[in-house]
């Protein structure tokens, strides 16, 4: 397999022999949307759900059609599974009211009550279940001492000491009792016993999932903390050690909200039980500061002590309470603010309690009325907590933190309802927050960062609001008026008119001057406001990026902005001042786009060429293995201006020499010229006097690496099969032992402290490459790397490969949303990456993906393909290609797709019984294929990707994630093409196969609505990021037609050859120009702008659910209709033939 090795494009007529094989269905798109899990009997249905349920799969629990049956129990799995406990406790009461209690009903709902944080109203319930059906006593005893020591309630009997066989939390709770009586031998035996039971739960658990294992280590867990506690009453550990400990352990808990929500719970009864211990062993446990021992204290220690527990008590009762409402679980946070409440306001507590955390979870409180959409009482809490924080933030450093935070908080909320002017908003709350905020940065860092942002986003939204009203028809209008009433007076002023019409003319003249003041000051106004809110957006970006790392993505609307204003002196002038002064690896992600724009003329007015040159420079001396190769690249851009293929490649290292001379090459008509390039080496030389020995060192190596890249082996063409020799005298032979150099496209983590020790770097290369097919036949080779491991590279001459390097970029933003949220991260959803390192306009180093392959030669190339094997007698891949290439007509080319179709059946199913026999491993990598091909669907979608032929989509044989590779039409340049495409994403039925018997339901449909839900929330950032890459002047994101027609030889039709990804390769092998006439692109690059426009507005578009008609689409909706497209048979019998529909 290879990350970004060429394959059977659309221009690829020629079409390699397949075999045929399937399996049975008919492939309509219509049926896509049943699973074959639907045509189960139901008993076998029964039988999944129960296997899913099992095993926590919910998503494939859907696609057995779980959301589909009406009866009660179905919904109820559903329910339990999705955590909707509102739901399930009303339908559980149907159930009762249907056929009475029974253990699985009384089980159900008190299960509910339980999540739902109602343990009082359990305990009530109890009594009256236990009234009139003692006989369940056993049965429920477990949740009424689990309801018991929840809430505090310990009248219930205790477990025999000498007995210990009871349930968990029968057991639990007889432990807190004995913690309460100071009994800690018998709470050292109750833990030993429970511990060994619940240790063999833990040996009978089942492996192959997760979803049983994490309750029982949270007992584990819980069993730890009652030890700790324990210790802390014997005076073996302070209570200080013990909230540490807590603390630290928190941040690396589950995300998942019912699992660490009982250890959090425990936690809270734990000190509850502390508080009121009155012992003098607890007395004594306070640690003596520095001495590492403890020593007796006088009884004046116990108010100290008891105030510690109380103040650890309210951090976890708050941080539960927190965690509960982001959570979503809105009952829950509640109640635990209500305790909290109970705890600073009852009596004989509140002397202990500190006032800074009373304003805390009252603010929590605000938060959680918000979240319940409480918006009126939210807002008149936090206005008088601002106003007490106001009073008091004179005399109390935490009221002088919080006091900035809340103004933030209440601007935002005031804001969001619409409650104040953008004006108001700004002066009375965003900018004194700041301004507050900015004297305390060091002392509340992450507090600032999160206030800088806020104002920062207000400011941004009000900026942009005010640039579309003036650019819209009204303020247009308002120009054009005043024009024309200066004009009017103008012309006024010059005529004469008959004494008794003095006045009147008099009179209009005044009106026609007051039009114009007033229109001339509302303008004024306009420009005034946006241009403040764009200065301050600017320079709170700017101090949230060096507040703390949270939103650092960030810096792509801060360069968007920078970008788009530039001419705007303010706004030079702060950033030139300031952003160099930003850590250099948060400009990182922008690398590509900040280069694409040095020139060393200077930009008449500004400082941009400068500051962008003295960015470039820092990146390049801070962290030169990920930025020299991007500058280098510019400087021999036009190493890729070669002579035609058929010709031998002039040796680079000549031309390299000419231009380190000085002698200027000529423009290369690809956003390349004498201009960049001179600049990119001006740049080099000074950074080879900070870092020469690097420098040298990389540069030797990039004039290899293309004269292999541009190696002529035409003759060596179709042979594959063997290693091929370097010819002695090139230079990659002589790279050995290179200390400062690592090694070419692996994954180096940024270094924050720029020192980059241990790397891994370049030992010697291997004398030999292989060939990899293609028409521009990249070459693989091998280097050896200081670490004694080979690793593979893929060395690319006559290919462009900057968009796919700035693709890969996009790809890997899209990765760090997708771990950052929790639905998403659950389902350790993610697109696969590989590395690409442009090193000129037509070369490149792509990183080898080990252990793929694509899937093409799985299902059709060569004898051995599983379409040959598991269906030799279907018709061949070729014969398919010609029966839809000699269609003619929509009618005839839906006719001749259903016969091949019928005749021609998926296999890919095979692909997982051969490569993960057993069961469990089967299961596992069908679920991570499945996700995979989602999660790249989606984005593949929104990002307009096309060309997805089966030679350009990967398939992992470890793992089974499938990886996309030549990116180059990108946008919906697909739609462009002679053929338009057609389809939002790859979705035939091959691929449908490997998902299993429910296809496209359950995982698939559930993973992209998950993906798609991620992509509209981070809606705001992804088009920022596309619209700076959009108007990059390096990259060509629109298809010329000239381009459009290479991509697929003679219209769709014939033609022997391959296109690359920017087209440059003719049918027959020879090589154009990027732009084929000056003409041509002069026409190009006046319409890029717009087109870039277009690009980001179907964007939009699509983000908002808009697919037909202008109605916007709810999630589900939207995938619906995207599955639906993508396999619709009049859609995929209209593709291009060479893209194999069928397959």
């Amino acid at each position: 397999g290879v990350g970004g090795a060429g394959g059977a494009s659309q221009a690829d007529t020629v079409a390699v022999d397949g075999g045929s094989g399937g399996m049975s269905g008919t492939g309509k798109g219509d049926l896509y949307s049943v699973p074959m899990s639907s045509f189960l009997p139901a008993a076998h249905r029964s039988l999944l759900l129960e296997a899913y349920t099992s095993i926590g799969e919910m998503d494939s629990l859907y696609g057995v059609g779980a959301d589909l049956l009406g009866n009660v129990q179905t919904r109820l799995c559903t329910y339990v599974q999705e955590g909707e406990w509102h739901k399930a406790i009303g339908t559980y009461n149907m159930q009762v009211m249907e056929s009475g209690h029974t253990t699985y009903t009384t089980a159900g709902l008190l299960e509910c009550m339980q999540q739902l944080g109602l343990e009082h109203i359990s305990s009530v319930y109890f009594d009256g279940l236990l009234a009139r059906h003692p006989e369940e006593a056993a049965q429920v005893a477990e949740y009424q001492y689990q309801a018991a020591w929840r809430s505090m309630q310990w009248d219930l009997p205790q477990s025999s000491r000498q007995n210990l066989t009871s349930g968990f939390h029968q057991s639990l709770y007889s432990c807190l009792q004995w913690l309460r009586s100071a009994e800690l031998s018998s709470v050292d035996t109750a833990i030993s016993e429970m511990r060994v039971s619940v240790v063999d739960q833990l040996c009978l658990a089942c492996l192959e999932s997760t979803h049983g294992v994490y309750p029982i280590l949270s007992r584990l867990q819980s069993l730890v903390e009652v030890e700790e506690v324990t210790d802390v009453l014997r005076g073996h550990l302070s209570v200080q050690l013990l909230s540490e400990r807590w603390q630290s352990r928190s941040s690396l808990m589950n995300d998942d909200f019912s699992t660490i929500e009982p250890v959090l719970a425990l936690r809270s009864a734990l000190l509850h039980v502390v508080s009121e211990q009155q012992q003098p062993s607890f007395n004594q446990s306070v640690s003596v500061a520095g001495s590492g021992g403890y020593q007796a204290r006088t009884p004046a220690g116990v108010t100290s002590n008891r105030s510690l527990v109380l103040a650890v008590l309210s951090e976890t009762l708050q941080s539960t309470a927190q965690r509960a409402r982001e959570a979503g679980q809105l009952q829950i946070a509640e109640r635990v603010l209500f305790s909290l409440q109970r705890l600073h306001q009852g009596p004989g507590k509140a002397a202990f309690m500190s006032t800074s955390r009373e304003w805390t979870w009252q603010l929590e409180y605000c938060r959680l009325f918000w979240a319940r959409n409480e918006h009126r009482t939210a807002l008149q809490m936090l206005c008088q907590l601002t106003d007490q924080l106001d009073k008091r933030q004179g005399a109390s450093e935490s009221a002088a933190i919080l006091y900035p935070q809340m103004l933030c908080q209440y601007g935002q909320w005031l804001a969001d309802t619409h409650n104040a002017s953008p004006t108001t908003i700004m002066s009375d709350y965003m900018e004194k927050a700041v301004n507050l905020m900015s004297c305390i940065c060091e002392k509340a860092p992450q507090a600032a960062m999160e206030a800088f942002f806020a104002v920062a986003r207000f400011a941004d939204k009000q900026h942009t609001l005010l640039v579309q009203q003036m650019s819209s028809t009204e303020e247009e209008d308002k120009e054009e008026s005043i024009k024309k009433q200066v004009a009017e007076l103008d012309q006024l002023s010059t005529v004469n008119v008959r004494h008794e019409s003095v006045r009147e003319v008099k009179h209009y003249v005044r009106l026609l001057k007051l039009a114009k003041e007033t229109d001339s000051k509302y303008l004024e106004r306009f420009r005034v406001a946006r241009n403040q809110f764009l200065i301050s957006s600017l320079k709170n970006y700017i101090r949230c990026l060096q507040a703390g790392d949270a939103y650092d993505l960030r810096i792509f609307r801060l360069i968007s902005l920078w970008f788009e204003n530039l001419m705007e002196k303010d706004v030079d002038v702060l950033m030139a001042a300031e952003l160099p002064r930003l850590q250099s690896r948060k400009l990182l992600p922008l690398l590509y786009q900040l280069a694409a724009r040095i020139s060393c003329t200077p930009l008449e007015g500004t400082q941009f060429q400068q500051t962008v040159a003295k960015i470039l420079e820092k990146l390049c001396l801070d962290h030169p293995h990920h930025s020299m190769y991007v500058i280098l690249a510019l400087r021999n851009a036009n190493e890729g201006t070669m002579k035609s293929s058929d010709a031998a490649a002039p040796p680079p290292a000549k031309r390299m020499r000419r231009q380190t001379s000085g002698q200027s090459s000529s423009s290369s008509g690809d956003g390349f010229n004498d201009d960049k390039v001179v600049a990119a080496r001006t740049i080099v030389q000074r950074l080879s006097k900070e870092q020469p020995a690097l420098v040298e060192s990389m540069c030797r190596l990039c004039e290899a690496y293309n004269e292999l890249a541009y190696f002529n082996v035409q003759h060596l063409k179709g042979k594959t099969a063997h290693a091929h020799d370097i010819p002695p005298a090139f230079k990659l032979l002589k790279m050995k032992q290179m200390s400062l150099v690592a090694v070419t496209a692996s994954n180096i983590e940024v270094d924050p402290s720029c020192e980059y020790k241990n790397l891994i770097t370049i030992e010697q290369f291997q004398s030999t490459f292989n060939l990899v097919g293609g028409i521009n036949m990249p070459k693989r080779i091998a280097c050896l790397g200081s670490d004694g491991v080979q690793r593979q590279l893929l060395v690319k001459g006559q290919d462009d490969l900057r968009q796919d390097a700035v693709m890969q970029q996009v790809f890997e933003m899209v990765n760090q949303w997708l771990k950052r949220d929790s639905t998403t991260k659950k389902r350790q959803l993610r697109i696969r990456t590989y590395k690409v390192v442009p090193l000129s306009q037509r070369s490149g180093i792509v990183q080898w993906c080990v252990d793929t392959m694509p899937l093409g030669q799985y299902l059709v190339v060569g004898e051995q393909s599983a379409h040959k094997r598991y269906q030799p007698t279907a018709p061949s891949n070729m014969r398919c290609r010609e029966t839809l290439t000699n269609a003619k007509t929509p009618e005839n080319k839906l006719k001749a797709f259903m016969e091949v179709t019928k005749a021609f059946l998926p296999v890919f199913r095979y692909f997982f019984l051969e490569n993960f026999p057993d069961p469990a491993q089967w299961f596992e990598h069908s679920l991570i294929y499945t996700r995979s091909a989602a999660t790249a669907s989606i984005v593949g979608y929104i990002m307009g990707l096309g060309d997805r032929h089966c030679q350009n989509i990967l398939i992992d044989r470890r793992t089974a994630e499938v990886i996309h590779i030549d990116l180059g039409v990108a946008f919906e340049q697909g739609k462009a093409l002679p053929t338009p495409e057609t389809i939002p994403f790859r979705l035939t039925r091959d691929i449908v196969d490997g998902m299993g018997l429910s296809g496209t339901e359950g995982v698939f449909r559930r993973c992209c609505e998950a993906t798609l839900q991620l992509m509209k929330i981070s809606r705001e950032e992804l088009l920022t990021i596309v619209q700076v890459l959009l108007y990059d002047p390096l990259y060509q994101w629109t298809v010329s037609p000239v381009k459009a027609r290479k991509l697929q030889g003679d219209g769709g039709g014939g033609g022997g050859g391959l296109a690359t990804p920017q087209g440059t390769q003719t049918s027959g092998g020879g090589r154009t120009s990027g732009s084929s006439t000056g003409g041509a692109q002069s026409m190009e690059s006046s319409s890029s702008r717009k087109m870039a426009e277009h690009v980001l507005k179907r964007m939009h578009q699509k983000l908002q659910g808009i697919e037909e008609e202008g109605v916007a689409l709810s999630v589900s909706g939207q995938v619906a209709h995207l599955i639906q497209e993508a396999t619709n048979e009049s859609n995929l019998c209209r593709v291009f033939p060479g893209w194999q529909p069928w397959v």
